[in-house]
C-alpha cells in the first residue's frame, strides 16, 4: 500500500508541474490523472475486499461528509477513466500575469520569464490550462481536489497500518 501511495504522490507532483507550465497540452494533465486514479484505486480496492471490508467501511463512515463525498467522487472518476471515455475533467485557458509564471529550478535566471516596460504599463498575461472537476455541483480545481484525495489516502494507509501492523 505504501508503494501505491508514493506512486499516487509522484503523479500528483507531476500534475502540479504540468498545471503550472506554459505550453503544456491538455492531455498531459489527464494522462497523469489517469495514473493517479489507478494507483489510488489499488489502495482502496485492496481494503474493500472481504477480509478488510468491514474495517474500511468503519473507517470511511468515521470521516466527514466532505471526505466521504471526495472518496466516492474519485472512485467514480477512476471507473469513468478505466471503463468509459475518461474522467470528467474540463479544461479552460486561464490568463495569468507573466510575472506569476513558475519556471521551476532551471538554474540561471536568464532562463525564466522577464518583462520590463514604462511604469503603469499593464503586465502581459499568458494562458495556462486550468483543469476542473464538478464536485457537488461546484467547479473545483482538479489539482487541489487530487491533493486532498492523496492526503486522505495517506490517512487511510496510516490508520490501516496502526490497526493491522505488519508482522
Amino acid at each position: 500500500m505504501y508503494k501505491k501511495l508514493r506512486e499516487a504522490g509522484y503523479f500528483l507532483d507531476q500534475m502540479n508541474a504540468v498545471a503550472q507550465r506554459v505550453g503544456s497540452y491538455p492531455e498531459e494533465f489527464e494522462f497523469l490523472l489517469s495514473a493517479l486514479l489507478s494507483a489510488s484505486r489499488s489502495i482502496t480496492d485492496s481494503l474493500e475486499n472481504r477480509r478488510y471490508g468491514t474495517w474500511y467501511e468503519t473507517w470511511k463512515t468515521g470521516r466527514t461528509a466532505t471526505e466521504q463525498e471526495l472518496l466516492e467522487f474519485m472512485r467514480v472518476q477512476r471507473n469513468a477513466e478505466v471503463h468509459r471515455d475518461g474522467a470528467d475533467v474540463e479544461v479552460a485557458v486561464q490568463y495569468v500575469p507573466i510575472t506569476e509564471i513558475h519556471t521551476g529550478t532551471r538554474g540561471h535566471p536568464a532562463y525564466g520569464f522577464h518583462w520590463w516596460a514604462p511604469p503603469g504599463t499593464p503586465v502581459p498575461t499568458v494562458g495556462l490550462n486550468a483543469h476542473q472537476f464538478e464536485l457537488g455541483g461546484t467547479k473545483v480545481e482538479a489539482f487541489a481536489t487530487c491533493r486532498d484525495f492523496v492526503r486522505l489516502l495517506g490517512e487511510l494507509v496510516a490508520a490501516f497500518e496502526e490497526t493491522h501492523p505488519r508482522p
